[in-house]
């Protein structure tokens, strides 16, 4: 069963992402044993085996962003940004050594911009993703 553009009946938020698979048009996002928030009878209830499919994504325009936060010796507090491509977030992700919650969800026409929890072995940050594509598809699989 598939559906397309199904927000606010799909939430992502809370989503855990198992694996990220990368195909020449579409960015797939395998959630994890808990799934995502489906919208019943007025109510939202966690529902397992989902991943959401990016159709005919725009490789070249996704902005990738990490915000971090750095203490020095708790005298000095420093914020920083750093660029990250889609290709290192899948191998860490599919490698076990980032996980990401989806935090929050914003769409437009063109596509849509997803805030997200990383978390590491060592520490956690957030990270923002822009992306443009044709259609969001929800799959449970």
């Amino acid at each position: 069963m598939s559906k397309e553009n199904c927000y606010p009946k799909i939430l992502l938020s809370d989503g855990q992402v198992d694996s990220i698979e990368i195909t020449q048009n579409d960015l797939i996002i395998n959630f994890d044993k808990y799934g995502l928030f489906v919208k019943k009878q007025e109510q939202y209830f966690r529902e397992q085996d989902y991943q959401i499919v990016f159709k005919n994504v725009d490789y070249e325009n996704i902005q990738l962003f990490t915000k971090k936060h750095l203490s020095i010796l708790n005298l000095i507090q420093i914020d920083y940004c750093n660029d990250m491509d889609i290709l290192t977030l899948q191998k860490n992700v599919n490698q076990s050594l980032l996980r990401i919650t989806f935090v929050n969800e914003f769409y437009s026409e063109m596509g849509g911009l997803f805030i997200l929890r990383c978390k590491t072995a060592r520490k956690s940050f957030w990270c923002y993703l822009n992306i443009q594509y044709e259609r969001i598809t929800y799959c449970k699989i």
